[in-house]
């Protein structure tokens, strides 16, 4: 047999769990991934939200809020949308993490 053949024929406990092993850690790579993209989804908010409730005047004389054209009815809409926005994801990273901890943490 050549080396191929004997591959394909080979199915020892010891080729399963490597092939075990390589699709393990392909997987718990993926579960990683989402819950990377949602923590920079969920820091992107965060950011997004202190800017919306940053009312720093422009000058120290000024009461006006520190942007150009300040319109309230958007701003409550999008301090809404954001709000609404922060929650989902933090619900979605609490969910992707425990489906990490569940599948690939030892018991």
């Amino acid at each position: 047999m050549n080396k191929f053949q004997t591959l394909l024929a080979d199915n020892t406990s010891a080729t399963l769990k490597r092939r075990a092993s390589s699709i393990a850690t392909q997987a718990e790579i993926a579960q990683q991934s989402i819950v990377n993209e949602l923590k920079q989804k969920q820091s992107e908010l965060q950011l997004k939200l202190d800017s919306l409730t940053d009312f720093s005047p422009s000058t120290t004389d000024s009461l006006q809020p520190n942007c150009e054209n300040w319109n309230p009815s958007e701003w409550a809409k999008n301090l809404q949308r954001t709000k609404w926005e922060l929650h989902l994801v933090t619900e979605q990273l609490k969910l992707a993490q425990e489906t990490y901890k569940e599948y690939f943490t030892n018991e």
